[in-house]
């Protein structure tokens, strides 16, 4: 049994990196579904911070296996993890402890960087696959469903945000952006913002155009002037809604 070492993977592995891929592909019924380039390993591994890492096994001059993961974070935790894209071995070089000791190094990576936990997918017609890892301690979270977005259903989501109207309190281009403003006429403005919490929409609308600069550089409305017209609103509303 010839020996094997575990190396990071640098841009210069993109060519190894992908080949290793589409054998992975292969593996899972799915060669036409990888179009990645190798491009697009050198730009995620040369980027700052890096989009993903990688380990890569070696034994011989020759690519044996590869472990591919990038961080997470939990909200729940309140500390980073790590999630586990592939793990892959050669068919020809398996049995013979590489995939246990990539896993195992992306364990190590994930404790010493403070990580709660790392985590993975795996096909669920892989048992030979579900058993290794569940022999290591691993267990299946069989109380989610994996959900995904990609393709058209993504660009067609992303078309609802762009659709949503715009908060109206957030001041036109036209308007002087906060940062302009000079600290006065941001304390102004904050005090006036302060005064507009429960007006109709309407009454906001008005508002944030009150609060546009004149071509004499001054604030055209003033909170003396929002609460004066809000006090006035809620007499006009008390007088409609009195019973009688």
């Amino acid at each position: 049994m010839s020996s094997f070492s575990l190396r990071i993977a640098t841009p210069d592995d993109a060519t190894t990196l992908l080949m290793l891929v589409r054998g992975l592909a292969e593996y899972e019924r799915a060669p036409g579904d990888v179009v990645a380039t190798e491009g697009d390993y050198v730009r995620a591994l040369s980027s700052s911070p890096p989009e993903m890492e990688a380990l890569i096994a070696e034994g011989d001059g020759e690519a044996l296996g590869f472990a591919l993961f990038f961080p997470t974070w939990s909200t729940w935790r309140g500390r980073p993890g790590i999630h586990l894209e592939d793990l892959f071995v050669v068919p020809e070089a398996r049995g013979r402890g590489i995939g246990r000791a990539l896993l195992s190094k992306v364990a190590s990576i994930a404790v010493a960087r403070g990580c709660a936990r790392l985590e993975w997918q795996v096909l669920d017609w892989n048992e030979p696959a579900i058993g290794f890892y569940r022999a290591l301690g691993a267990r299946s979270l069989d109380d989610w469903t994996a959900m995904r977005v990609d393709g058209d259903a993504l660009t067609a989501i992303a078309t609802i945000a762009r659709a949503t109207r715009p908060d109206p309190l957030v001041l036109p281009d036209a308007s002087p952006t906060r940062d302009s403003l000079s600290r006065d006429r941001r304390s102004r403005l904050d005090e006036a913002a302060s005064h507009l919490v429960g007006w109709p929409r309407r009454s906001l609308h008005r508002a944030v155009r009150g609060l546009r600069d004149d071509p004499a550089g001054r604030m055209t409305s003033t909170p003396d002037r929002f609460a004066q017209r809000r006090a006035s609103e809620l007499r006009t509303k008390d007088r409609h809604s009195s019973p009688g």
